[in-house]
């Protein structure tokens, strides 16, 4: 999710590094219903993180330039009424 709010790698490497630790610092829990509970805060920060336009790769499906430039259909380059 952070790569949406920012291209720089240093930024990234930065956020990585934290949310690792975070990670690391419920590492230990055993309780279910607490696991469960951290499980629930950390979807919730997901969601409120999420980027209201987020990067797509440029050819991939919903990017600006998927199937753009594709090739006509070879039916529609047919035409009955020219001979060629």
């Amino acid at each position: 999710m952070v790569h949406n709010w920012a291209v720089d790698r240093e930024v990234l490497a930065r956020q990585a590094v934290l949310l690792r630790a975070q990670f690391e610092a419920k590492r230990s829990v055993s309780n279910l219903g607490e696991a469960e509970s951290l499980l629930l805060i950390g979807e919730k920060k997901l969601v409120s993180m999420e980027h209201p336009d987020p990067y797509r790769n440029p050819y991939l499906p919903g990017s600006t330039l998927y199937q753009r430039n594709t090739p006509v259909p070879s039916e529609l380059l047919r035409n009955p009424y020219i001979h060629h």
